[in-house]
């Protein structure tokens, strides 16, 4: 989710310094992207814990606004609700694409000498009148990718990508992070000496090293990125349900098992392919021995 700086008549909370207070990340919650035939779906929920702005939604002065947009088709349409959740349905006939999602709180009515403890010192004991769809609030957006093909989607494998760590970082394990669309696994400037020397010159021992680390990396990757609107997380998202596999927040070693499902290669278990890649090192190395190999 993201939030920009912009210009108003008023302040309004969650845009640079207009608040003494910070808007919460989570302030509104997207939930997977679904889709049938003719519609993509997305439930949007409010979690402001504002006793002001609140009373505004509940007296049905301001609210809660969903701005939806296709900048390659033009397609933009708003939804708004005097609640905290909203139901997108958004048709696929309509979009191509990203389709960005920004949420707002907005006067829906004139609101007389509007006022708030936190405003910056630079609006201390101001009032303001709204006029009929002034922002109070920005809440940040998402975006989801309409022309993606799941039924194309890439091994989970192959999303992960090995780097070196820089000397300056001295880092001494081994670690992972994600970007839109990949897993990245750092390794210690050392250890990737090694895995460039060996690895990359046996196909068998990269495979085995993918093998044995890539149960971690996707864990990894499934505990902290699902929630993103990124690729990466949309992509994860699809494949589990693809999998008919389902998360919780309240059992994350569930991750675990996901991961190592997700990872079967045609039913077979990859810490089996571990075995037999290992299998296939040793019996590499004592061709070498043997002089069995070109």
């Amino acid at each position: 989710m993201s939030t920009r700086t912009k210009s108003f008549p008023n302040p309004v909370l969650g845009n640079g310094n207009d608040y003494r207070i910070e808007i919460d990340n989570n302030v509104v919650q997207f939930s997977a992207v679904k889709k049938d035939n003719d519609n993509f779906y997305s439930t949007v929920t409010l979690k402001l814990d504002d006793e002001v702005i609140n009373n505004l939604i509940k007296e049905e002065k301001a609210a809660f606004f969903c701005d939806i947009d296709c900048v390659k088709t033009n397609y933009r349409t708003s939804k708004w609700s005097f609640g905290n959740i909203i139901e997108l349905t958004i048709p696929r006939v309509k979009v191509v694409d990203n389709v960005d999602v920004n949420c707002y709180i907005v006067a829906m009515k004139p609101i007389e000498g509007f006022t708030h403890d936190d405003f910056n010192e630079m609006y201390e004991n101001a009032s303001f009148s709204l006029e009929e769809g002034d922002f109070i609030a920005t809440l940040g957006s998402f975006y989801f990718n309409a022309s993606v093909k799941y039924n194309k989607c890439p091994a989970p494998s192959s999303l992960m990508q090995v780097e070196r760590a820089s000397d300056e970082a001295n880092i001494k394990a081994t670690r992972f992070y994600t970007d839109e669309n990949r897993i990245y696994i750092v390794m210690p400037a050392e250890l990737f000496d090694i895995y460039t020397k060996v690895c990359l010159q046996n196909n068998h021992a990269a495979d085995m090293f993918i093998s044995a680390i890539a149960v971690d990396a996707l864990s990894f990757a499934l505990m902290s990125v699902l929630d993103d609107s990124s690729k990466l997380a949309e992509y994860l998202r699809n494949l589990l349900e693809k999998n008919n596999i389902v998360l919780d927040d309240e059992h994350p070693e569930m991750c675990l098992e996901a991961a190592r499902k997700l990872l079967e290669d045609d039913g077979v278990d990859p810490y089996t392919t571990f075995m037999k890649d290992l299998d296939a090192v040793f019996t590499y190395k004592n061709e070498l021995e043997n002089g069995n190999t070109d």
